[in-house]
């Protein structure tokens, strides 16, 4: 069984390109007038996606939300009161920059890892972060240094170095005893991630 299918005579039917009419035995052609209303940038897809699905949101990087108890870059203190924000002003999205642990230039495009996140955006709170005590704070890093590291753009150079000395010792002390209680979920975690763990940290 066929299936025929009625071919127009293309030298005597003008055939459409857009808006112009050609006509194959003229070399010139003529504008049809537009329909009325009709928005050239339509497509099917955008007419039919009603305005009430379009979202409003916020994108910003991680290092660049701040707030006042920072080491100088944003943290993962600043991204809750980001997300509390957005919920209060009814944004939808909250988009960010790739927060993976970075070296050199510091460039959220430049990370080192694909899968480990930079700790330099760790908010440094004892209650937070195990191991860390509130005497660390003071000794690495006094009012008057803070003060200085808040001001103006964030100095990577000196912020980065800062609060990797300060986990070191929180660390330290988690691996002494201090962090018993969480010692069990962190050999989990080693297990579960060792596919890309265990190269990171050698060659890290």
């Amino acid at each position: 069984m066929s299936i025929s299918v009625p071919v127009p005579d293309i030298g005597t039917t003008p055939a459409k390109n857009g808006n112009r009419i050609m006509n194959p035995e003229s070399e010139s052609s003529v504008m049809e007038p537009p329909v009325e209303s009709q928005d050239l940038f339509d497509t099917p897809e955008t007419l039919e996606t009603p305005l009430a699905n379009r979202r409003a949101g916020l994108l910003v990087p991680v290092f660049a939300m701040r707030h006042k108890d920072d080491f100088g870059v944003g943290d993962t203190r600043a991204v809750r009161e980001a997300i509390d924000f957005c919920a209060a002003n009814s944004f939808a999205v909250l988009q960010i920059l790739p927060i993976h642990e970075t070296f050199g230039d510091h460039s959220p495009y430049n990370p080192i890892s694909s899968r480990a996140l930079s700790p330099v955006y760790i908010h440094l709170d004892p209650a937070e972060v195990p191991g860390l005590l509130a005497a660390d704070l003071e000794r690495a890093a006094p009012k008057a240094w803070l003060a200085q590291l808040r001001t103006g753009i964030v100095k990577h150079g000196s912020v980065h170095p800062l609060k990797m000395q300060v986990l070191q010792l929180a660390w330290h002390r988690f691996l002494n005893g201090e962090g018993e209680g969480l010692m069990e979920e962190f050999r989990a975690f080693k297990e579960q991630e060792k596919a890309w763990l265990d190269h990171y940290t050698m060659f890290r």
